[in-house]
């Protein structure tokens, strides 16, 4: 090697000063810098005290800097960052699988093959400015497509199971949502755009969105797992560990999620078919994982959108049957909420062939939906929760209910919360002024079983036919004897309350089409028959007195009442009194009771005792 100081450039010599000797020999001589003539040892010295930009700028100066300086720059690329954690600036490896684009494709294999050779790792997290966005450099390569830039990540030991931060940091780097990606377009619609905007990402999901089945395949040959969105680990949020680290997950968004939006032409696609049936036999130990925000599996997906090829091969797969969502509903109870609320016919027409086949795969027909106790749920509870009152619904809904009662369904659960099946076939009939298509429905399931007198626990034990004379006035003359042929009757203890009904109602007591109310006079107790009584005349703002004068209209009337009662004549002269006046048609109320409730009022007082009716009335 020449001495230093006999290597020098033509410029450095005056014009006046060179000799023609030197200015021959120097320019025969090609131009170098010394900087590139210095010993080794010092240049080692003065490259490693420069930063990055300036051993970069160094390099583009030529070509032998470029080839000294390439090293120092993967070095100094691959360097920790300094404030600690796993956090790399390797902008060579960011770069190589950002821009992996079809025609730098051997640019960046050579990028990232060099910067792996001088410490680089694949494994680093870039952040975003907002520094809650990361990814890492195979979420880049799958963002972009390329497989061979994948397949050399993977061969320098990428993650497939690693984490990015989601949707807004791969969409800020335009790498995911584009107008022309119509796999993730098709994705970010109604059924997964909420969970997967909501969780972190793996490498996995944008490839099986997209159908990429190269990249398909090089990943499951590195076994990746089967989930492609999951929440963050609660046990390393702290440290932004990338790594999924415990298992079995249990809220994901997995590839049978994805499968479920497959119709049958997209599942057998000539090109992706075989990857596809890899797949999804792989792992079925977790086909039927929930997503994180709905709690929707994927069995539940294919009955939202109608999915019925992939409803039947997850079920074949043994898909958890019993699985619930957010609601506590199985797929199930979901299909049937659907069909009961669905007034399109071929929406309808699927429903009940998805339920048909849910139940003869062995779905529990007495399934409770418990997650809200206020509103416990079963199928044949929301089977006959009907939305529509027409000839059409009635004939789908009864031939609902019967084929969940041929399959077991129990007409008394649930026992303990809200009220059964026949009580809200009853309560609905009720609501809708007794509808001749419910009241079908109501003696099919009194005829299958049903027990029409059991007590609605809700509504602190009241009996359906209670429910029903609480309401008589509303209702058609029909209603209350077409319940009495079903068997209904009243508990005990609503005897007094019913009394008290008939006594306020002039229909109730009509001869011809009242309510026999002393058939339940056994079982009125004493404080009821007094409560009738009094009702009885203050209902029609009038007592009986001495005179029988006319009733005081105050607001007083009621304390009046009681101080005239205390103040007459015995209980045996007014009535008495009561009756030869009225026969002998003198001094007459001022508001005339009709002849209904005066042969009302002559069972109560025959019944109880008027004159001892009348001294408790006055205590």
């Amino acid at each position: 090697m020449p001495a230093v100081q006999d290597v020098v450039m033509a410029d450095d010599y005056p014009p006046e000063k060179a000799s023609a000797s030197q200015n021959a020999q120097t320019q025969a001589m090609p131009k170098r810098p010394w900087l590139n003539m210095m010993p080794l040892d010092i240049r080692v010295m003065i490259f490693e005290d420069l930063d990055i930009q300036s051993l970069a700028r160094l390099a583009s100066t030529c070509h032998d800097f470029a080839a000294f300086v390439e090293p120092y720059l993967y070095k100094r690329d691959a360097k920790p960052d300094p404030e600690g954690g796993n956090k790399v600036d390797s902008s060579a490896i960011k770069w190589a699988t950002m821009y992996a684009d079809a025609s730098y494709t051997q640019a960046c294999l050579e990028v990232l093959r060099r910067s792996a050779e001088f410490g680089g790792d694949i494994n680093a997290i870039f952040y975003g400015v907002d520094k809650s966005e990361f990814a890492t450099a195979l979420h880049f390569a799958c963002g972009t497509g390329n497989a061979e830039v994948v397949e050399s990540c993977l061969s320098e030991g990428a993650d497939v199971m690693a984490l990015s931060s989601g949707y807004s940091f791969l969409d800020r780097l335009s790498l995911c949502g584009h107008e022309t990606d119509e796999g993730v377009m098709y994705l970010f619609g109604p059924h997964l755009d909420k969970d997967l905007k909501f969780c972190r990402w793996l490498p996995l999901l944008l490839p099986m969105l997209r159908g990429q089945r190269r990249i398909l395949e090089l990943l499951a040959h590195e076994h990746a797992p089967p989930f492609v969105a999951c929440l963050p680990d609660p046990a390393s949020e702290a440290e932004r560990n990338s790594i999924i680290s415990q298992y079995p997950i249990t809220r994901a968004v997995t590839i049978y999620h994805i499968f479920a939006l497959m119709d049958e032409s997209q599942f057998h696609d000539e090109d992706l078919k075989k990857v596809h049936r890899l797949l999804f036999a792989r792992h079925r130990e977790d086909i039927s994982v929930c997503t994180p925000r709905h709690g929707m599996s994927p069995l539940h997906m294919t009955i939202r959108i109608g999915n019925g090829f992939m409803m039947r091969k997850l079920t074949s797969a043994r898909a958890y049957l019993e699985v619930g969502c957010n609601m506590g509903r199985t797929p199930l109870l979901w299909a049937i909420m659907e069909y009961t609320g669905s007034t399109d016919y071929s929406r309808r027409s699927f429903l009940l062939t998805a339920i048909r086949h849910l139940i003869d795969s062995g779905a529990n027909v007495n399934c409770y939906a418990d997650q809200n106790m206020d509103a416990l749920e079963t199928p044949l509870l929301c089977a006959v929760d009907v939305a529509t009152l027409d000839n059409k619904t009635y004939h789908s809904i009864a031939n609902l209910v019967e084929m969940l009662l041929n399959a077991g369904a129990n007409i008394a659960e649930p026992r303990t919360v809200r009220f059964s099946a026949l009580h809200a076939v009853a309560m609905v009939n009720l609501d809708n002024g007794s509808n001749d298509y419910l009241e079908s429905l109501l003696k099919m399931l009194v005829r299958r079983g049903g027990d029409i007198n059991a007590p609605m626990i809700h509504s602190e034990g009241s009996t359906i036919l209670f429910k029903y004379l609480k309401r008589y006035d509303d209702l058609p003359y029909h209603a209350i004897p077409n319940l009495l042929s079903m068997g209904a009757n009243i508990q005990s203890y609503e005897a007094d309350d019913v009394l008290e009904l008939w006594v306020h109602s002039s229909r109730m007591r009509s001869p011809q089409r009242g309510y026999d109310v002393f058939q339940h006079g056994a079982d009125v107790s004493e404080a009821g028959w007094k409560r009738a009584f009094v009702k009885a005349f203050k209902s029609h703002n009038r007592i009986p007195t001495v005179g029988f004068g006319r009733m005081p209209k105050s607001s007083n009337s009621t304390r009046n009442t009681c101080r005239r009662i205390r103040g007459g004549p015995t209980c045996t002269s007014l009535w008495k009194s009561w009756g030869r006046r009225r026969a002998i048609g003198r001094t007459r109320l001022s508001t005339t009771l009709d002849s209904s409730f005066d042969e009302a009022l002559r069972p109560l007082f025959g019944t109880f005792g008027i004159a001892q009716l009348c001294s408790n009335c006055a205590a």
